[in-house]
């Protein structure tokens, strides 16, 4: 990888980040299902 000397670089730390799994299954599966979420 190439970087200049006045390129920033990048954060992609999970710091301050949330992160959702969906359980769907999609079709007629809907997949986990609990208190109506």
């Amino acid at each position: 990888m190439l970087v200049s000397e006045g390129a920033k670089k990048k954060d992609f730390s999970l710091r301050k980040k949330l992160i959702m799994i969906d359980p769907g299954h999609g079709g007629a599966d809907p997949g986990a299902i609990a208190n109506g979420v």
